[in-house]
């Protein structure tokens, strides 16, 4: 029968001496214990100090003395309220415990309870080892910060892509989609689950804004390249069937200065297209106003310089036609008159009855001069204008109108609202020459003068029954009467309008404020 010699290992503390060989195997265990950096506890089955390394005392209040004393009487320094309960089902379970613990300096410990066994194969008590783990602990720490902070970014990242509202496609070296936003499910008809691992042919069917196949997308061009690829504009025809028309562009993605990977961004840009089209629409219209503004610009300044031209004329006729009445009619007729005078004057005492009858005729000559003269007084500055205002005035030139035998009527109100002398002269000579006009180009044809007040502007209509005329024809002749009608209404911010019809007479209308 074999005897199983016993090991007393005799670390700091002990006080056994060894016997036989086996003392040099008890003094290298003892120097190798001694020299190792693991602080390691025995404690035996009443869970007392058997032994320990140097390194315990860094972490228990424990000297040589304490050799024997059971360890719930020893203070330590870990963050480790049950380290006798875990010494005891160690020994009952004869299961090891492990945990992580940390000293109140910071340092992390890595804490095994094993049962203690002896040369003989019985438990005679627990081991403790305390090991280092403090620099392991901090790249964890640091590994688990960088891992939360990559997944607080990836998730605020995932975050800004899916709120934007264009759609954002990433693929990995091979064309094989990683990542679609939302916009871009929308757009393409496809989910990101569904499209994860997909060639991004299967999903991106691009055609040119004419219909036809793109040789190659954006996307695929910048992961063949490695260079971005700008902006173009295409149709996609989507998954559900329907063709939306799109910007794209698209970027590769480099590490290393290896190509890893592309990312595209698309736009829909239907509604952009049609404000584009509407704009275009609205400038072609523009354009077409510019030119026919221009056309009428050229056309006022023609009308101004005939105008011009015509104004001079009709001054120089106005002139010789008043030298003329003056001399031809109004002084034959009173030099007339005098020597009527003179032969009445002769005739009062030898025949009053025939001188009384030549005063008379005298008397009615006189009348008639009188008429003649506030007829071209009118012409010439319509004062009664000034004296009586726009309404007398009006019924005033009516009445002469038609004492000259031309059929005029006027419907005019009692009272206007007050209006300037410049405005009530331009209104009187619209008027005059409507009515000149009129009786010039529809003899004989009845003449009607209205005005009608609307809130605060003034509508003076005047109105015949003759043949009419065509418009074009008459701006064409270059006649002065159209033309100082207009100028007048210009020059009181006033709006003229000319109604003639063939057969049905002309109607003319004028608006002020």
């Amino acid at each position: 029968m074999k005897t199983r010699k016993r090991f007393d290992i005799n670390l700091e503390g002990s006080s056994g001496k060894p016997t036989d060989g086996t003392g040099t195997f008890s003094s290298d265990l003892q120097n190798l214990f001694a020299a190792t950096e693991i602080a390691t506890l025995f404690l035996d089955r009443e869970l007392r100090i058997l032994r320990f390394t140097p390194r315990v005392a860094e972490l228990f209040n424990v000297r040589v003395v304490d050799r024997g004393r059971p360890i719930s009487d020893l203070t330590h320094r870990l963050g480790y309220e049950h380290l006798h309960d875990d010494a005891e089902a160690v020994l009952s379970k004869l299961m090891p415990i492990e945990h992580e613990v940390q000293d109140d300096s910071g340092t992390w410990y890595l804490t095994r309870l094993l049962p203690y066994r002896s040369a003989e194969n019985r438990i005679e008590g627990v081991a403790i080892t305390f090991i280092d783990i403090t620099t392991q602990k901090n790249a964890e720490n640091a590994l688990r910060s960088s891992v939360h902070e990559l997944f607080i970014k990836g998730t605020w990242l995932r975050t800004i892509l899916d709120s934007l509202s264009d759609g954002v496609i990433a693929t990995g070296s091979e064309g094989r989609v990683n990542y679609f936003n939302s916009a871009a499910e929308h757009l393409t008809g496809w989910t990101q689950s569904e499209a994860s691992g997909k060639s991004i042919r299967e999903l991106y069917d691009l055609r040119t804004m004419a219909g036809k196949p793109v040789e190659q997308d954006p996307l695929l061009k910048a992961l063949a390249t490695g260079a971005p690829v700008a902006k173009e504009r295409f149709m996609l025809n989507s998954r559900g069937g329907q063709t939306i028309a799109i910007e794209d562009a698209a970027a590769p993605i480099v590490v290393n200065n290896r190509v890893e990977g592309a990312v595209a961004i698309m736009a829909d840009i239907r509604e952009r297209l049609r404000q584009e089209r509407q704009q275009e629409v609205e400038r072609e219209r523009l354009e077409e106003e510019v030119h026919k503004t221009t056309d009428e610009l050229g056309q006022t300044r023609s009308e101004l310089r005939a105008l011009a031209g015509h104004l001079m004329t009709a001054q120089e006729e106005e002139r010789r036609r008043l030298a003329l009445e003056l001399h031809d009619d109004l002084s034959q007729r009173v030099a007339l008159m005098s020597l009527r005078a003179d032969d009445a004057i002769a005739r009062i005492h030898k025949d009053p009855e025939e001188s009384a009858v030549l005063l008379e005729g005298i008397h009615a000559e006189l009348l008639a001069v009188s008429r003649g003269l506030r007829e071209l007084s009118h012409r010439l500055h319509p004062s009664i204008i000034e004296q009586l205002g726009l309404i007398a005035s009006l019924r005033s030139a009516c009445m002469s109108y038609r004492e000259s035998g031309i059929d005029v009527t006027c419907l005019l109100p009692d009272q206007i609202p007050e209006v300037s002398l410049e405005i009530a002269t331009a209104l009187y000579r619209i008027a005059q020459e409507a009515i000149r006009n009129a009786q010039k180009h529809a003899k004989g044809a009845p003449i009607h003068v209205s005005m009608t007040t609307q809130e605060n502007s003034l509508r003076l209509s005047v109105r015949d029954s003759g043949p009419g005329f065509e418009m074009n024809s008459a701006c064409l002749a270059g006649g002065l009467g159209l033309l100082s009608m207009q100028e007048r209404a210009r020059s009181i911010s006033g709006t003229l309008l000319i109604k003639p019809r063939l057969g049905e007479g002309t109607g003319l209308r004028h608006d002020s404020s």
